[in-house]
């Protein structure tokens, strides 16, 4: 969590530096110099709003068989590619919202608790990857003479920090699809 409240803290203070190199009327007023962490908060609530919604959505939406939640071998060799093993660990878990911690599996026996663990990580997955496509909403609540110095930045430091846990766990998903089968067949 405290690399990612420092993401976001230099990526706002970066944003604000490129804002005014760019733009040569930008000064680093009170008034820009708090925009940014206003267009942050804001997508924070986006985020927040946006995974209370999901998480209410009927469990048979976020079904294992369904297409949309089974990954492809492209896809599993990308997260391959980026070096997912390396650094998934270090992605904040959120799982405590829901009393389901995705960090670890506690039971890595029972079918039951694998395929919780599935369906966990299928709302995850949506909810990061609905959350971060929506924190571009902000563009309509910004002027637009600043739209595109600090709302574009901030919604797109927002959406990387969404896909990076989004990566993690449809990597895990895959993962744990090949132990349910691996547990079924004893």
């Amino acid at each position: 969590m405290k690399a990612y409240l420092t993401i976001i803290i230099m990526g706002t203070g970066i944003i604000l530096a490129i804002a005014g190199m760019l733009c040569p009327y930008f000064n680093y007023s009170y008034l820009y110099a708090l925009f940014t962490p206003l267009l942050t908060i804001s997508v924070m609530l986006i985020d927040a709003i946006g995974a209370i919604i999901i998480r209410k959505l009927p469990e048979k939406w976020f079904d294992s068989s369904k297409k949309i939640f089974i990954s492809k071998p492209n896809e599993r060799k990308f997260y391959e590619k980026i070096g997912i093993k390396k650094w998934k660990d270090k992605i904040p878990e959120l799982g405590g919202f829901t009393n389901f911690h995705k960090d670890k599996i506690y039971d890595p026996k029972s079918p039951t608790y694998i395929k919780q663990f599935i369906l966990e990580c299928n709302y995850g997955s949506m909810i990061h990857l609905v959350t971060g496509i929506l924190g571009y909403l902000i563009i309509f609540i910004t002027p637009l003479d600043i739209c595109f110095l600090m709302a574009i930045p901030v919604a797109t430091v927002n959406l990387i920090l969404n896909l990076l846990p989004y990566f993690v766990l449809r990597y895990n998903v895959s993962r744990l699809q090949t132990m349910l089968r691996f547990i079924s067949r004893k």
